[in-house]
């Protein structure tokens, strides 16, 4: 497994249909942050589950919840790392994620993502287990209690699939629009 951030643009599409799927801006926080998170392969899709850093309300999530997956420094349990949010994984597109370059982050961002890159990689199994047993529950048992504190998996991969059209769809006005204008022709459409 490897860190990915995802499109803001991506990010906004996604939040117009469910407002659980969280921001990487916003009013509480200090800095914008990249939207970072793991891929995960379910059935036919892929998930970006976001990494979130530590806060003490984490300590009363139990360990083997599974809309969670708790980190910690591999050698020392005491160094809490933060968790990844299952909860909030989200339907993603390839076009729309990017892997992440740990190597130009800010040194202690950089090496707590290398903490949890080491923790995530022991635990790989684990992790993708526990996805697959929440999405068991939010998508196909629709439990209730699951439901209600994880993103809308069904309505978020019926929208995603509609992203690429949408966005191929603008793509293609705007190159029609810029032909019709002459703008972007090159030198040979301008030879008479």
């Amino acid at each position: 497994m490897r860190f990915y951030t995802v499109s803001d643009q991506y990010i906004t599409f996604l939040q117009k249909h469910d407002g659980k799927v969280p921001n990487s801006a916003g009013a509480n926080y200090k800095v914008a942050k990249p939207y970072v998170g793991v891929v995960l392969e379910i059935g036919t899709h892929k998930f970006l589950a976001p990494l979130t850093s530590y806060k003490p309300n984490q300590d009363g999530i139990d360990a083997s919840n599974c809309t969670a997956f708790k980190l910690h420094e591999r050698t020392n349990p005491d160094n809490k790392l933060g968790m990844i949010a299952l909860r909030f994984m989200i339907p993603v597109h390839d076009s729309e994620i990017a892997e992440l370059d740990v190597a130009s982050q800010e040194e202690k961002y950089r090496r707590m993502l290398h903490m949890q890159y080491e923790f995530i990689k022991a635990n790989r199994e684990e992790i993708t287990a526990r996805a697959a047993k929440l999405y068991e529950h939010v998508v196909i048992k629709r439990t209730g209690f699951y439901v209600k504190l994880s993103c809308d998996i069904p309505k978020l991969v019926d929208e995603y699939k509609n992203f690429k059209a949408e966005t191929e769809a603008k793509s293609e006005a705007e190159a029609d629009a810029n032909a019709a204008t002459g703008e972007g022709a090159g030198p040979a459409s301008q030879e008479q």
